[in-house]
């Protein structure tokens, strides 16, 4: 996957879950497209940063990573 791609990937990925409601009811709306500034408390879901393999995989080269919170 490209970088021109990526602005486009995130936005269809943050209005799918922001569209889900059983996900939205998990985590009270705490979805962001990005991690807010600051602390974060509680649940929370966030797109992290692409990474994109400077050689490309079997896959394209787009690289998928979740993180969970700690708090």
């Amino acid at each position: 996957m490209s970088y021109g791609a990526a602005a486009a990937l995130q936005a269809v990925i943050y209005q799918t879950l922001t569209a889900d409601p059983a996900l939205d009811a998990l985590v009270s709306g705490a979805i962001y497209d990005a991690v807010p500034p600051g602390t974060v408390t509680g649940t929370y879901v966030s797109i992290g940063p692409e990474d994109v393999p400077t050689r490309p995989t079997r896959l394209g080269g787009a690289r998928f990573t979740s993180s969970p919170s700690r708090s």
